[in-house]
């Protein structure tokens, strides 16, 4: 007996109702969201002659790494101040939602911004926040931020971005610290880097200078 063919069968959309599944967006670079569109709105801002719709897609065309690279460093240069990070927020959470994307975890690189950029990135916070707030509120989406170190500007960089972001930790917007993608040896100079400057502190208020400071939080005495 032949299946009888029902108005759900035949008239169901499947890309559109994958599309409005409820999805979770789990690895994102806040820069790497940026679409054409976005794209020629940074342009008018900042170039002298702004790129058509049609030359930015044509940024994102590239068949190697270094393609890649070019692409990325063209839509990076656009970045140039705060009210610029607050528009790819805002138009990221927008993107995301008409996807179906009810929560991201999105990475931002404030090592950049500090290696790059020599500024101080509270600006940089407080503008991604209002483009992240907004967008929530317009679209319902949420976005937990992880900020990333850049393990090749080395050691004391990455130290920096845990020293200076640790203490804007929030709970519902900015939650999450870590260095991207670090490797072993990275990781043993951050430790050793903490470990001296717990070190010297503690030298600092009195104590024994024979005290060692071995790792996270472990006091070990040198026993003679």
């Amino acid at each position: 007996m032949a299946k009888r063919s029902t108005k759900r069968d035949s008239e169901i959309d499947v890309v559109d109702w994958l599309r409005k599944l409820p999805k979770a967006e789990l690895h994102l670079h806040l820069e790497g969201t940026i679409l054409p569109e976005t794209l020629v709105e940074l342009s008018q801002r900042h170039d002298a002659e702004p790129l058509t719709l049609e030359l930015a897609r044509e940024l994102y065309k590239y068949e190697n790494f270094l393609g890649f690279l070019m692409s990325f460093k063209a839509v990076t240069e656009r970045l140039h101040g705060p009210e610029d990070y607050e528009l790819i927020a805002y138009n990221m959470v927008r993107e995301l939602a008409a996807q179906g994307v009810v929560h991201a975890e999105v990475y931002i690189s404030f090592g950049i911004i500090y290696y790059w950029k020599k500024t101080e990135v509270e600006p940089y916070v407080e503008a991604i926040e209002r483009g992240r707030l907004r967008g929530e509120q317009e679209f319902g989406t949420t976005v937990l931020w992880i900020i990333d170190a850049v393990r090749h500007f080395g050691a004391e960089e990455a130290a920096r971005v845990f020293e200076e972001e640790a203490p804007r930790r929030r709970e519902g917007d900015i939650a999450l610290r870590s260095v991207e993608e670090i490797d072993t040896e990275l990781a043993l100079e951050l430790s050793d880097l903490r470990a001296q400057r717990r070190l010297r502190q503690v030298q600092a208020f009195g104590s024994p200078p024979e005290m060692q400071l071995l790792g996270y939080r472990n006091e070990v005495p040198k026993t003679t």
